[in-house]
């Protein structure tokens, strides 16, 4: 049986040294050791756009010449819309899952067969699709497929408002997700999206503190993506401080046209933001907890040979550790462990 000594960073954010045996099955032995491997559960992207990795590192601009229906994104998804499902198979295993995470909640636009594309091209199945549809009776037939995980939209300032309500009422129903984007550029579309009490909110990063303090007290889960934000020129660091407190507060790569796909580049940039190591960790983690899949957590082992010198090895997992420091990832598949050699 293959055996390592670890230090291992617990879901709580314990860190205990012991010995971890990974064979059918997995055991920790608490034990004072001189420790060769870190290991952490594996992270939950929150928020990803995957098939806009079809292009990759378009030239810095503004959000609206980006995003918008007319802007370089759905060019470039029109363009190469035969390649979309490829793209998203190559970085779901090579920057993905390769970086440590076994479980992303994908926006996916175009529609069912957008969702289509992303299923079937997610081999691992480690995606969960958040479908946009085009009308209310697409959005019905999507609702009985057991493979779309709900419903994810950008700013109510693009739909119809009675659409949105039609489409939510459909989510609730069904027990399917509802996601909106708010906040990112302003805080005006933030008071339509509360109002339609989703399941998800992504960004709020120049929303008012008075709406993100709503959204807190309402309990719904706030995803922060602080290189985009960054990209498009609209980092708010006092609102990712106030959001690192809270517990519902989670972490996404968001638009794989500007960024990388792994938590591990997205930590390392928010951790000099919020400067708070542990909050970032637990919102790369709590994800699986809050979403009902905690079926799809696994280990990542780390080797420790670059950071022997660590004072703090939860600290050197969000701000120095690297996809060429994973030696394993173990993760579940039909009860039964799967190990991948990295």
């Amino acid at each position: 049986m293959p055996i390592f000594k670890c230090e291992i960073i617990n879901e709580n954010l314990e860190i205990k040294k012991g010995i971890l045996y990974i064979n059918r099955e997995i055991y920790f032995e608490e034990k004072e050791i001189d420790a060769e491997y870190i290991a952490t559960p594996t992270f939950f992207n929150a928020h990803t756009h995957l098939a806009d990795s079809v292009v990759l590192d378009i030239p810095y601009m503004n959000l609206n010449d980006t995003v918008s229906k007319n802007g370089v994104k759905f060019r470039y998804l029109d363009i190469f819309k035969n390649k979309i499902r490829d793209s998203i198979s190559f970085t779901l295993k090579e920057d993905v899952f390769a970086s440590g995470t076994t479980l992303v909640l994908d926006f996916r636009e175009g529609g069912l067969k957008g969702a289509r594309d992303f299923f079937e091209a997610d081999k691992l199945k480690i995606g969960r699709i958040l479908a946009r549809p085009l009308s209310i009776h697409e959005a019905e037939i999507m609702v009985k497929k057991d493979w779309i995980f709900g419903f994810g939209f950008s700013s109510t300032r693009d739909y119809p408002f009675s659409f949105l309500e039609d489409v939510r009422d459909l989510a609730r129903k069904n027990r399917k997700i509802f996601a909106i984007h708010a906040g990112e550029k302003d805080s005006k579309d933030v008071e339509s999206a509360l109002s339609l009490e989703p399941d998800l909110l992504i960004h709020m990063n120049r929303a008012s503190k008075i709406f993100i303090k709503k959204a807190m007290d309402a309990g719904i889960p706030i995803v922060s993506c602080p290189r985009s934000n960054a990209f498009f020129g609209l980092l708010n660091i006092s609102n990712y401080k106030l959001l690192s407190e809270y517990d519902k507060w989670l972490i996404g790569t968001d638009n794989a046209m500007i960024c990388t796909p792994s938590i591990l580049d997205e930590i390392k940039f928010t951790s000099y933001i919020v400067r708070e190591d542990r909050s970032v960790l637990s919102a790369v983690i709590r994800g699986f907890k809050m979403f009902n899949l905690e079926g799809n957590v696994g280990i990542i082992l780390f080797s420790k040979h670059r950071f022997k010198r660590s004072l703090n090895v939860l600290s050197t997992v969000v701000r120095r550790c690297d996809r060429k420091d994973i030696v394993k990832i173990v993760v579940n598949r039909e009860c039964q462990k799967i190990i991948y050699d990295l």
